[in-house]
């Protein structure tokens, strides 16, 4: 384990792989091995897909609305971008959004969330944006402002929001505010997230 991390260290993760791997081999049972193993992996991935399923459930005057969302991720020296198709199926209609997503990096510890959006169909915004400011604190902090702004066919719905977040040990907890003026005054709602990661940033349990 000395050696991959070494290794690592040197920016020689394909080794640290190998070496890891004759560790396994000998050591079935090295878990810590193979979540290393995992993680240096998901480092060195450029590439990446994903696929989700959402249900919501409703009164019974409508029907559960079905949720789909297929992505594809590239890793840059810039940051990241992810391409996404969200499929939404409710009120006895099917519709498409397509949406790209950009994390560039600004400097140590910041970096940026770009967002924007297309669809031709009533179950989503005709089109929508976003912008966001993510920071990294001290005592395992992370904080970030920013807004969403949905656009429909006779309207505008401009949401500002941001986030502080905590890590404490392999739990991460995190508040959203989202503040949306109107007319009639200033809507504020919120959510509280809390996630137990596993091997690495894409496996956790959360509520």
């Amino acid at each position: 384990l000395l050696k991959a991390k070494s290794l690592e260290n040197n920016r020689r993760e394909e080794d640290a792989i190998l070496v890891l791997n004759n560790l396994i081999l000998k050591n079935p049972e090295n878990q810590k091995a193979q979540d290393y193993k995992n993680s240096l992996i998901h480092k060195i991935s450029y590439n990446s897909i994903g696929l989700s399923s959402e249900i919501n459930l409703y009164s019974d005057i409508f029907d559960p609305a079905q949720e789909y969302a297929l992505k594809l991720g590239r890793k840059t020296e810039y940051g990241s971008i992810i391409g996404r198709m969200n499929i939404n199926n409710r009120f006895n209609t099917t519709g498409v959004q397509f949406e790209l997503d950009a994390y560039p990096k600004i400097a140590k510890g910041v970096y940026a969330y770009l967002n924007f959006g297309y669809s031709n169909t009533k179950l989503f915004p005709d089109y929508r944006h976003g912008a966001e400011l993510h920071f990294s604190l001290p005592l395992s902090m992370d904080a970030s402002v920013g807004y969403r702004a949905l656009h429909f066919d006779t309207s505008t719905t401009k949401m500002f929001t941001g986030s502080l977040g905590l890590y404490k040990g392999n739990y991460y907890f995190s508040f959203r505010p989202y503040f949306t003026p109107k007319d009639a005054g200033t809507s504020k709602s919120g959510t509280l997230n809390i996630r137990k990661y596993k091997s690495d940033e894409d496996n956790y349990m959360g509520i």
